[in-house]
């Protein structure tokens, strides 16, 4: 084999372990999805709510999609706990292991949940990432979630108001981080689970007062 032949396998070798080490460290699914900002607060039903772990529902197709199907919805039912936590939506929210330690109980099922990344190849070039600097995206990412939620009175088992709510979001990354080797961004403001939470905790809100009243008759 001569110099040149070396030099040259020698050259593709790297530039195949860079794009192979920057796939390495791509953000993972079970992380980026929910690297979204806090939510607002609006406003707080005078309510101790208890939150139930929320049923996956979604096809067999999606539950291969994502990491750790066992623990998924466990995940997802953390993140939201944590999610109307900080928007102070009930006077108080916790998980729950009897009906009778909440005023109302929160329950429902993931019927969907889908994350996609998709990271074009020349920005795990060395050299080539400039190009996001000049406005050209190194990473898309779409997601597609729908969340069915109920607020039930833990006295009779019965639901007080019933909520359906999807969305669909694509977020474009235009930074490259060479140190790790990551499209730029740690939030995704716009999310497709961000969406449905927010929407989920307006409706919520919207309700208040027949909430209330369904559980403590006379109360404001």
């Amino acid at each position: 084999m001569t110099r040149t032949a070396i030099l040259r396998r020698a050259a593709c070798l790297a530039a195949i372990g860079a794009v192979v080490a920057g796939c390495m460290a791509l953000p993972k699914p079970d992380t980026a999805v929910f690297q979204d900002a806090p939510l607002a607060i609006r406003g707080t039903l005078p309510l101790r709510a208890g939150l139930m772990t929320l049923r996956d529902a979604r096809p067999a197709p999606q539950r291969r999609g994502l990491p750790d199907p066992a623990d998924f919805s466990e995940q997802v039912t953390r993140v939201m706990l944590m999610d109307f936590s900080e928007a102070k939506l009930f006077a108080f929210l916790g998980r729950v292991r009897e009906p009778r330690e909440a005023d109302v109980l929160l329950r429902g099922e993931i019927r969907s949940f889908r994350w996609k990344p998709r990271y074009d190849w020349y920005a795990y070039v060395p050299g080539l990432g400039i190009l996001a600097a000049f406005g050209v995206p190194v990473a898309t990412s779409t997601g597609e979630v729908e969340i069915a939620l109920e607020v039930v009175d833990p006295k009779t088992d019965q639901p007080i108001a019933s909520y359906t709510r999807a969305a669909r979001g694509r977020q474009t990354y235009f930074v490259y981080r060479y140190q790790d080797f990551r499209a730029g961004g740690d939030r995704e403001p716009n999310s497709a689970f961000r969406r449905v939470t927010d929407e989920l905790q307006t409706a919520i809100l919207a309700d208040r007062e027949r909430i209330v009243a369904a559980v403590k008759p006379g109360a404001r």
